[in-house]
């Protein structure tokens, strides 16, 4: 199975997973395969990252600003980390970026 292929087959299990915590869609019981798993946890981690830049971008309260700039950190150190785990196991997540833009 090619690399697109995996990616495909993640981002549908990772949308019907979410349709499915939202109760739009029934729950399936299917087991993602190691690379379908590392692809989504990557794909998380980098909404997370996200997530953390748009929180600290609307915060108004300046006590908050470390506690953000903190969310931001770790949140970076997390992608990177299951990037480079990625790497290690030859999974490609360069499509990553289109899915992402």
């Amino acid at each position: 199975m090619g690399n697109r292929q995996i990616k495909k087959e993640a981002v549908i299990h990772f949308c019907s997973t979410l349709l499915a915590k939202i109760g739009i869609i029934p729950k399936q019981e299917t087991e993602l395969s190691p690379e379908d798993k590392t692809f989504q946890e990557v794909w998380q981690a980098h909404q997370e990252w996200q997530n953390a830049l748009n929180n600290f971008n609307f915060i108004s309260e300046p006590d908050l600003i470390d506690y953000f700039v903190y969310n931001i950190e770790t949140s970076v150190k997390k992608y990177m980390f299951l990037l480079k785990q990625a790497k290690e196991q030859n999974i490609c997540v360069s499509s990553l970026k289109d899915l992402i833009e």
